[in-house]
């Protein structure tokens, strides 16, 4: 039997030693399993502030063409106004005309 085994039988230091070396794996691949969430959380939240502005973009250009859908829509509705207005303008001048025509007989 040699020196270290006659102070330590059951191999407690080396044991020990041991313990301490698959502790430091683990914390280490802990902390390299940390950065790597980390790191792909930060690229997810760039896709998706880069999606949010693309939808952003794409909100303002479908707000600008409701608003110019709105304003063509009100000048279609003018026009049909004055398209009546007009209607009952020519109707007025025959009723004239005829009028005209009926004294100069």
């Amino acid at each position: 039997m040699s020196d270290n085994e006659r102070d330590d039988p059951f191999q407690v230091k080396q044991l020990a030693v041991q313990f301490d070396y698959v502790l430091y794996k683990i914390k280490d691949k802990v902390e390299q399993l940390a950065e790597t969430t980390q790191a792909s959380i930060l690229k997810e939240k760039e896709q998706q502030d880069l999606e949010i502005g693309r939808v952003k973009q794409s909100i303002s250009r479908d707000e600008l063409l409701l608003k110019q859908c709105d304003e063509l829509e009100s000048e279609f509705e003018k026009l049909d106004q004055l398209s009546v207005i007009t209607g009952e303008f020519r109707h007025r001048i025959k009723e004239v005309e005829k009028k005209l025509r009926g004294k100069k007989r």
